[in-house]
């Protein structure tokens, strides 16, 4: 939207009107700049989608006098889903009017530790084997598997065969003959939400 006074020298506009959303890690918090620019300078202002202003919070939000909405880093204790997963939009007015952006929903991840684990299962030897790579619902959006391991040797790129699903991974001959059956893990996410991994086994049943 771009909005002209009578005054040549007046003007109003966005100059980037396609942020709709900004996902930001709990640990490092996030800068989001109202995308205005106007002719003369304009007042910019952040508000909550139900239309009450977004006031400064000490050390949680701030809006700086650039029209900058700033949310601080915080610990998972002091997550608020006001503050940290809702819907904002900002608004800029000058001598030419005032305008509005369209809604932009910011949210927070919390970098918290979470486990990436397999379950395990029992195959025929000579069978084949699928494994799912099992991540916790708050981080599965945000998380890619990009291989597999076998006692830390990667055995293929999760993204290597178009046919699998990612997050899958499928093991043929699943007979070994050392007493310790071999560990399968999922290889880290390229996001660097990393946390403890929890190791699975796959074994021939007896018999």
């Amino acid at each position: 939207m771009t909005v002209l006074s009578e005054d040549l020298h007046s003007s109003l506009y966005f100059v980037n009107a396609s942020l709709q959303e900004v996902v930001f890690a709990s640990t490092l918090g996030t800068h989001v700049p109202c995308p205005a620019a106007a002719v003369p300078p304009a007042t910019l202002r952040w508000y909550l989608a139900t239309g009450e202003e977004s006031y400064n919070v000490p050390g949680i939000r701030h809006v700086h006098p650039n029209g900058t909405l700033q949310i601080f880093h915080f610990p998972p204790s002091s997550f608020s889903k006001v503050i940290h997963d809702n819907t904002y939009y900002c608004t800029a007015e000058n001598l030419s009017g005032k305008i509005r952006s369209q809604d932009v929903h910011i949210k927070a991840v919390l970098r918290e530790p979470y486990t990436v684990r397999v379950a395990d299962h029992t195959a025929m030897r000579g069978g084949v084997a699928v494994f799912k790579c099992i991540i916790p619902p708050s981080v599965e959006n945000y998380i890619t598997v990009v291989s597999w391991e076998r006692d830390t040797v990667p055995l293929v790129s999760a993204l290597s065969n178009p046919e699998e699903t990612a997050g899958e991974n499928s093991v043929t001959e699943p007979y070994y003959t050392d007493p310790f059956p071999s560990q399968l893990q999922p290889a880290k996410n390229p996001y660097q939400l990393n946390g403890p991994l929890v190791y699975t086994t796959v074994s021939s049943p007896q018999g």
